[in-house]
């Protein structure tokens, strides 16, 4: 199932990465003003295609065999001489998205438990704890 970003138009409030089947009808209430005024954002699909390679081996195989061999030896000298992971670099167009540090989605923003402790209740404890945001323990 996609991911949908929404918008208000009266608070510019955003609600991102929202986890919706692609035939449910669009989330129209903002929590934020209380107005149903919320509009589904366009965003680009989260997908990769990658021609001929099946396995991670086969594509790492094919790119190492693209490169020339300045680049290769280039590629390895950077990796001899750090210590931490291998340099890799994204075909263009593309860019890495860190998330930044106590990142949390909007749905956990009111979490007092953690999912460790959710996946180890019972089915009752849960329904008690989304009920009332409280654990019986």
């Amino acid at each position: 199932m996609p991911l949908y970003d929404y918008e208000c138009a009266n608070c510019h409030a955003v609600l991102k990465d929202v986890f919706q089947h692609i035939q449910d009808e669009p989330i129209v209430h903002c929590v934020a003003c209380g107005q149903n005024t919320l509009k589904r954002c366009i965003c680009a699909p989260l997908m990769v295609l990658i021609r001929g390679a099946k396995t991670v081996g086969s594509l790492a195989d094919r790119n190492s065999s693209d490169m020339s061999t300045d680049e290769r030896q280039h590629a390895l000298s950077l990796q001899r001489t750090q210590k931490t992971e291998p340099v890799r670099t994204l075909p263009n167009g593309m860019q890495r998205i860190e998330q930044t540090p106590g990142y949390k989605p909007w749905f956990a923003h009111n979490q007092t438990v953690s999912n460790k402790k959710i996946n180890k209740m019972t089915k009752k404890q849960k329904q008690k704890y989304i009920i009332t945001g409280k654990t019986t323990t």
